[in-house]
């Protein structure tokens, strides 16, 4: 920078200019990167998803917008409050809440930063979860401190949920007699009980270690992830027969059904039953080796085994196959091994694939018993022939299987579904309410989001107790149920709080019939564990296109129920801006 001085002679003419020169650069960074910063903390600050607090004082001197969202109330109302102001009066571990924010205010004004959870409450009094990061900040000679809070409330019920569901799952697995596994990214997330059993490891010993421990060599380890990982990102479930390794350093083959959970397997994993068909496979080889044992293990085998000509006439079962088909020896000589498919179809498919090669191994079909019914059975079909090498038979071992899909239908299930009340759990009722709008988008319909909740369903729990609750709640849902269409949608969040899905609707005001047919279903009592239970409902409703996307949806009619519930319950609100 340049500054000019005039030179003044005696009489005060000016004889010349004087120029002295200043480098002001450094001090130009200094103020460029000042306003920068400060430019991109407003925009931080403006357009965060958390709530941000300024303090002084022990007072709220500034917020985001976010926070007027989170608290539900005005600007107005938060500055000047102190931190306490929008917390219960005790914190879940018993404590002061007013109490033990100033300890926490304290200590980061010392310099400690602080990150916690809080529970923290909405100006009209509705508590929630937060996690909160509190830190100090230093303006010349003043010192503020910052507070970013973060709703987990939904995080919270979700830990809830799957918490309870990870129980369900456990007595599950636990009674099942083969070794399941979760796996991600070849290690091992879960296994149960019977992974003692099958590979002499106690499952807490094998949690969080990579698959290498299951096998017996290397080369077996990396064959088997390239052979199995590959057919599992292109189809839901694979089953094959691995050689495996006990800790005790003994070898056992194992039958390895596995299903992969969630589009990828990057994003869920895959769930495998290892079952140990060590004893199977030293079945199968002496039945090879030798005709005077085939007829003492055929007899004895547990699976069933049958030998038919080559027209598919039985010439020989053992007891298993009678037990399994629920036939006598007679009545099954009678009949074809073409009456025991299920379909026409899939017999067309199983002469396909032996015809291809040659023979199958646990090849997957629906079998029927003499009595209709149907079983899900694997089967091992290898064809008898003569000195030319002609086809003059088959030879097959059938392995049931029901039982175990059963178990991974139920697991499946259990993943999308509430275990009370059977209803769509909160992920199922997402990927529903999402394919509801792109139809009602498509064809220019309106669909409703209805948030219900049990009035004064505490109380239930407290005075006649937590199975008489969970009754109410399984009625709850079948009187929802048999009220709604069955392209409408019942779900369960969690706790007393039910949502639903209204499709093709007309006009607004079917909404509004169908929820006060709710209200009128509740005023007929339940009648539970002797007890008669009169209870009601309050209900929130949010309309599609006019409150907003699948998200706003169900935050609106969540805002809506809650307005319910302030204008004295066992009434429905519809959501309005104002």
């Amino acid at each position: 920078m340049n500054y000019y001085c005039p030179i003044f002679d005696i009489t005060g003419k000016v004889t010349q200019i004087g120029i002295f020169v200043m480098d002001i650069t450094d001090y130009k960074k200094t103020e460029l990167a000042r306003m920068d910063s400060e430019v991109r903390y407003k925009a931080i600050f403006d357009h965060a998803n958390d709530a941000i607090f300024l303090m002084k004082d022990d007072r709220f001197i500034e917020c985001n917008n976010r926070t007027l969202d989170i608290f539900k109330c005005t600007r107005e109302q938060i500055i000047n409050q102190p931190p306490y102001k929008f917390s219960p009066p005790y914190q879940p571990d018993g404590r002061d809440s007013r109490e033990k924010a100033l300890e926490k205010i304290n200590k980061a004004l010392s310099g400690e930063p602080q990150f916690f959870e809080w529970l923290h409450c909405t100006y009209d009094g509705t508590p929630f979860d937060a996690e909160v990061s509190l830190n100090s900040i230093r303006q010349g000679s003043e010192l503020f401190l910052q507070a970013i809070v973060r709703d987990i409330t939904e995080r919270k019920e979700s830990e809830k949920s799957l918490k309870m569901l990870q129980e369900l799952e456990s007595s599950i697995l636990s009674a099942i007699p083969h070794a399941v596994i979760g796996l991600r990214e070849r290690k091992i997330i879960f296994a149960n009980n019977a992974v003692e059993a099958v590979f002499g490891w106690k499952a807490e010993e094998v949690l969080g270690r990579s698959t290498r421990i299951l096998y017996r060599t290397d080369e077996d380890y990396e064959k088997i992830g390239g052979d199995f990982y590959p057919v599992l990102e292109k189809q839901q479930s694979y089953s094959e027969e691995f050689p495996c390794r006990r800790k005790d350093g003994r070898d056992i083959m194992c039958r390895v059904s596995a299903s992969r959970i969630g589009e990828t397997l990057r994003e869920k994993g895959i769930v495998g039953i290892f079952e140990d068909i060590t004893e199977r496979k030293q079945t199968e080889i002496a039945f090879l080796e030798s005709e005077r044992k085939f007829r003492s293990l055929f007899e004895e085998s547990r699976d069933a085994i049958y030998i038919t000509a080559k027209d598919g006439r039985f010439v020989e079962v053992n007891q298993s196959f009678l037990d399994l088909f629920g036939d006598t020896r007679e009545g099954v000589m009678k009949r074809n091994a073409k009456d025991t498919y299920a379909t026409i179809e899939d017999r067309e498919k199983f002469k396909k694939e032996i015809k291809k090669k040659g023979a199958v191994r646990d090849f997957e079909l629906k079998l029927r018993k003499k009595d209709g019914s149907l079983r899900d059975c694997l089967l091992t079909v290898t064809p008898k022939r003569n000195e030319e090498g002609g086809i003059v038979g088959y030879q097959g071992i059938v392995r049931d299987i029901t039982e175990r899909k059963r178990i991974e239908d139920l697991i499946r299930h259990l993943a999308y579904h509430d275990y009370l009340t059977g209803l769509p759990n909160r992920l199922l009722f997402n990927d529903r309410l999402s394919i509801e709008v792109a139809r009602a988008k498509r064809h220019q319909k309106r669909l409703a989001v209805m948030m219900l909740d049990l009035d004064r369903f505490k109380d239930v729990n407290d005075s006649l107790g937590h199975d008489t609750g969970d009754k109410l709640l399984k009625a709850v849902a079948e009187r929802l149920t048999e009220l709604l269409r069955k392209t409408d949608t019942v779900a369960r969040l969690g706790g007393d709080e039910f949502i639903l899905i209204l499709t093709e609707l007309n006009q607004i005001e079917d909404a509004f019939v169908i929820a006060q047919n709710i209200i009128e279903l509740f005023q007929k009592a339940f009648q539970i564990n002797g007890h008669t239970i009169s209870i009601t409902t309050s209900i929130g409703i949010a309309i599609y296109p006019d409150d907003g996307d699948p998200d706003n949806l169900v935050r609106n009619a969540d805002s809506a129920m809650y307005l319910a519930k302030q204008k004295g319950r066992n009434n429905f609100q519809w959501y309005s801006k104002q």
